[in-house]
Protein backbone atom coordinates (compact mmCIF):
# COMPACT_ATOMS: atom_id res chain seq x y z
CA UNK A 1 0.00 0.00 0.00
CA UNK A 2 1.18 3.49 -1.03
CA UNK A 3 2.58 5.90 1.60
CA UNK A 4 -0.49 8.27 0.36
CA UNK A 5 -2.98 5.40 0.59
CA UNK A 6 -1.95 4.21 3.99
CA UNK A 7 -2.12 8.07 5.58
CA UNK A 8 -5.84 8.48 4.31
CA UNK A 9 -6.59 5.14 5.31
CA UNK A 10 -5.86 5.93 8.81
CA UNK A 11 -7.74 9.08 8.66
CA UNK A 12 -10.56 7.64 7.09
CA UNK A 13 -10.37 5.24 10.82
CA UNK A 14 -10.09 8.76 12.96
CA UNK A 15 -13.09 10.41 11.15
CA UNK A 16 -15.14 7.26 12.34
CA UNK A 17 -14.06 7.13 15.42
CA UNK A 18 -15.05 10.86 15.73
CA UNK A 19 -18.49 9.89 15.02
CA UNK A 20 -18.86 6.90 16.99
CA UNK A 21 -17.70 9.13 20.07
CA UNK A 22 -20.13 11.55 19.09
CA UNK A 23 -22.76 9.00 19.23
CA UNK A 24 -21.75 7.68 22.79
CA UNK A 25 -21.79 11.62 23.95
CA UNK A 26 -25.11 11.51 23.11
CA UNK A 27 -26.55 8.64 24.84
CA UNK A 28 -25.24 10.45 27.96
CA UNK A 29 -27.35 12.00 30.60
CA UNK A 30 -28.71 15.64 31.51
CA UNK A 31 -27.42 16.79 27.42
CA UNK A 32 -27.22 20.44 26.53
CA UNK A 33 -29.50 20.92 23.14
CA UNK A 34 -26.92 24.02 22.63
CA UNK A 35 -23.68 22.01 22.50
CA UNK A 36 -24.86 19.17 20.77
CA UNK A 37 -26.20 21.75 18.13
CA UNK A 38 -22.75 23.40 18.11
CA UNK A 39 -21.39 19.32 18.24
CA UNK A 40 -23.49 18.38 15.47
CA UNK A 41 -21.99 20.51 13.09
CA UNK A 42 -18.71 19.97 13.62
CA UNK A 43 -19.77 16.33 12.54
CA UNK A 44 -21.07 17.44 9.95
CA UNK A 45 -17.56 18.51 8.83
CA UNK A 46 -16.35 15.22 9.12
CA UNK A 47 -18.88 13.89 6.51
CA UNK A 48 -17.31 16.07 4.32
CA UNK A 49 -14.46 15.02 4.67
CA UNK A 50 -14.79 11.29 4.61
CA UNK A 51 -16.60 11.59 1.58
CA UNK A 52 -13.39 12.77 -0.42
CA UNK A 53 -11.16 10.42 1.03
CA UNK A 54 -13.45 7.13 0.68
CA UNK A 55 -14.30 8.47 -2.96
CA UNK A 56 -10.08 8.73 -3.86
CA UNK A 57 -9.67 5.06 -1.85
CA UNK A 58 -12.38 3.71 -3.66
CA UNK A 59 -10.50 4.01 -6.68
CA UNK A 60 -8.10 1.84 -5.29
CA UNK A 61 -9.65 -0.64 -2.91
CA UNK A 62 -11.47 -3.46 -3.40
CA UNK A 63 -14.92 -2.21 -4.63
CA UNK A 64 -16.90 -4.32 -1.93
CA UNK A 65 -14.71 -3.60 1.23
CA UNK A 66 -15.13 0.21 0.50
CA UNK A 67 -18.65 -0.36 -0.42
CA UNK A 68 -19.26 -1.68 2.76
CA UNK A 69 -16.98 0.62 4.71
CA UNK A 70 -18.97 3.35 3.73
CA UNK A 71 -22.08 2.34 4.15
CA UNK A 72 -20.93 1.27 7.45
CA UNK A 73 -20.16 5.10 8.39
CA UNK A 74 -23.32 5.90 6.65
CA UNK A 75 -25.51 4.01 8.89
CA UNK A 76 -23.21 5.57 12.15
CA UNK A 77 -23.44 9.34 11.18
CA UNK A 78 -27.04 9.55 10.09
CA UNK A 79 -27.99 7.62 13.73
CA UNK A 80 -25.80 10.34 15.47
CA UNK A 81 -27.15 13.16 13.15
CA UNK A 82 -30.78 12.09 14.23
CA UNK A 83 -30.28 11.21 17.51
CA UNK A 84 -28.84 14.78 17.77
CA UNK A 85 -31.82 16.63 16.38
CA UNK A 86 -33.99 14.91 18.24
CA UNK A 87 -32.24 16.52 21.20
CA UNK A 88 -32.19 20.19 19.96
CA UNK A 89 -35.78 19.64 18.73
CA UNK A 90 -37.01 18.45 22.46
CA UNK A 91 -34.78 21.46 23.64
CA UNK A 92 -36.58 23.90 21.62
CA UNK A 93 -40.09 22.24 22.30
CA UNK A 94 -39.52 22.57 26.11
CA UNK A 95 -38.21 26.31 25.44
CA UNK A 96 -41.20 27.37 23.09
CA UNK A 97 -43.59 25.41 25.56
CA UNK A 98 -42.45 27.88 28.59
CA UNK A 99 -42.48 30.64 27.11
CA UNK A 100 -46.16 30.50 25.57
CA UNK A 101 -47.35 29.11 29.40
CA UNK A 102 -50.17 26.20 29.99
CA UNK A 103 -52.55 28.55 28.86
CA UNK A 104 -51.38 28.75 25.08
CA UNK A 105 -50.79 25.56 25.42
CA UNK A 106 -54.40 24.72 26.35
CA UNK A 107 -55.26 27.05 23.55
CA UNK A 108 -53.32 24.58 20.69
CA UNK A 109 -54.79 21.59 22.24
CA UNK A 110 -58.51 22.54 22.21
CA UNK A 111 -58.46 23.50 18.71
CA UNK A 112 -56.87 20.39 17.42
CA UNK A 113 -53.44 21.66 16.26
CA UNK A 114 -50.93 19.29 17.80
CA UNK A 115 -48.65 20.09 14.86
CA UNK A 116 -46.04 22.07 17.34
CA UNK A 117 -43.48 19.73 17.92
CA UNK A 118 -43.42 18.45 14.33
CA UNK A 119 -42.86 21.47 12.97
CA UNK A 120 -40.37 22.80 15.80
CA UNK A 121 -38.49 19.65 14.75
CA UNK A 122 -37.98 20.85 11.26
CA UNK A 123 -36.85 23.82 12.08
CA UNK A 124 -33.73 21.91 14.29
CA UNK A 125 -32.93 20.07 11.24
CA UNK A 126 -29.76 21.56 9.18
CA UNK A 127 -29.93 20.64 5.18
CA UNK A 128 -26.55 22.12 3.69
CA UNK A 129 -27.47 24.24 0.67
CA UNK A 130 -26.44 22.62 -2.56
CA UNK A 131 -25.77 25.00 -5.43
CA UNK A 132 -24.90 22.49 -8.10
CA UNK A 133 -21.65 21.31 -7.07
CA UNK A 134 -20.92 18.01 -8.22
CA UNK A 135 -18.74 17.15 -5.10
CA UNK A 136 -21.26 18.09 -2.60
CA UNK A 137 -24.39 15.81 -4.72
CA UNK A 138 -23.85 12.55 -2.29
CA UNK A 139 -23.26 14.78 0.89
CA UNK A 140 -26.55 17.05 0.01
CA UNK A 141 -28.61 13.74 -0.98
CA UNK A 142 -28.49 11.75 2.03
CA UNK A 143 -28.95 14.40 4.22
CA UNK A 144 -31.88 15.99 2.01
CA UNK A 145 -33.85 12.59 1.91
CA UNK A 146 -32.59 11.54 5.76
CA UNK A 147 -34.13 14.66 7.11
CA UNK A 148 -37.13 15.76 4.78
CA UNK A 149 -37.51 13.72 1.99
CA UNK A 150 -38.71 10.83 4.22
CA UNK A 151 -40.20 13.09 7.02
CA UNK A 152 -43.09 11.35 8.13
CA UNK A 153 -44.63 14.69 9.49
CA UNK A 154 -43.78 16.65 6.17
CA UNK A 155 -46.48 17.61 3.66
CA UNK A 156 -45.44 17.26 -0.13
CA UNK A 157 -45.52 21.21 -0.09
CA UNK A 158 -43.65 21.30 2.94
CA UNK A 159 -40.79 19.04 1.41
CA UNK A 160 -40.84 21.80 -1.66
CA UNK A 161 -40.67 24.36 -0.01
CA UNK A 162 -37.62 23.34 2.32
CA UNK A 163 -36.27 21.35 -1.01
CA UNK A 164 -36.22 25.19 -2.47
CA UNK A 165 -34.47 26.71 0.76
CA UNK A 166 -31.75 24.22 0.01
CA UNK A 167 -31.35 24.78 -3.57
CA UNK A 168 -29.11 27.78 -5.03
CA UNK A 169 -27.10 28.71 -8.59
CA UNK A 170 -27.67 25.75 -11.12
CA UNK A 171 -29.66 23.49 -9.16
CA UNK A 172 -32.03 26.07 -7.82
CA UNK A 173 -32.05 27.18 -11.67
CA UNK A 174 -33.36 23.82 -12.69
CA UNK A 175 -36.75 23.66 -10.87
CA UNK A 176 -36.98 27.50 -11.00
CA UNK A 177 -39.68 26.87 -13.59
CA UNK A 178 -42.09 24.43 -11.08
CA UNK A 179 -44.80 26.03 -8.85
CA UNK A 180 -44.30 25.27 -5.20
CA UNK A 181 -46.97 22.70 -5.28
CA UNK A 182 -47.49 19.00 -3.36
CA UNK A 183 -47.93 17.78 -6.88
CA UNK A 184 -44.72 19.54 -8.54
CA UNK A 185 -42.69 18.04 -5.36
CA UNK A 186 -41.53 14.88 -6.71
CA UNK A 187 -41.57 15.66 -10.43
CA UNK A 188 -38.98 18.73 -8.72
CA UNK A 189 -36.44 15.62 -6.86
CA UNK A 190 -36.88 13.43 -10.14
CA UNK A 191 -35.29 16.34 -12.04
CA UNK A 192 -32.27 16.68 -9.43
CA UNK A 193 -31.38 13.48 -8.69
CA UNK A 194 -31.63 12.74 -13.25
CA UNK A 195 -28.69 15.61 -13.20
CA UNK A 196 -26.83 14.89 -10.67
CA UNK A 197 -26.95 11.28 -9.37
CA UNK A 198 -24.31 10.36 -11.89
CA UNK A 199 -21.89 8.42 -10.16
CA UNK A 200 -19.42 8.79 -12.89
CA UNK A 201 -19.24 12.25 -13.42
CA UNK A 202 -19.03 12.98 -9.41
CA UNK A 203 -16.08 10.49 -9.20
CA UNK A 204 -13.97 12.25 -11.92
CA UNK A 205 -15.05 15.47 -10.10
CA UNK A 206 -13.99 14.50 -6.74
CA UNK A 207 -10.40 13.01 -8.66
CA UNK A 208 -10.25 16.20 -9.74
CA UNK A 209 -10.33 18.11 -6.26
CA UNK A 210 -8.48 15.70 -4.39
CA UNK A 211 -5.59 14.80 -7.01
CA UNK A 212 -5.17 18.56 -8.73
CA UNK A 213 -6.42 21.00 -5.91
CA UNK A 214 -4.65 18.37 -3.29
CA UNK A 215 -5.49 17.22 0.19
CA UNK A 216 -2.19 18.27 1.14
CA UNK A 217 -1.44 17.41 4.41
CA UNK A 218 -1.56 13.51 2.87
CA UNK A 219 0.99 15.35 0.34
CA UNK A 220 -1.29 14.35 -2.46
CA UNK A 221 -0.53 16.58 -5.45
CA UNK A 222 -1.21 16.43 -9.30
CA UNK A 223 1.74 15.10 -11.33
Amino acid sequence: MAADERNLTIRRGQLKGTVTRFLTYLQSEELDPNQVSLRREKIEEVWHEFDQIQTALELTENLNESTAYRKEFEDLYFKAIVEANKIVSLGMVKETTSERGSMAIASERSTGRNSMAPQVKLAALKVPVFNGDYLEWASFYDTFTALVHTHPDLLPVSKFFHLREALSGEALNSIRSLETTANNYEKAWSILCARYNNKKVRIQAHVRAIFCNGITQYHIFCS
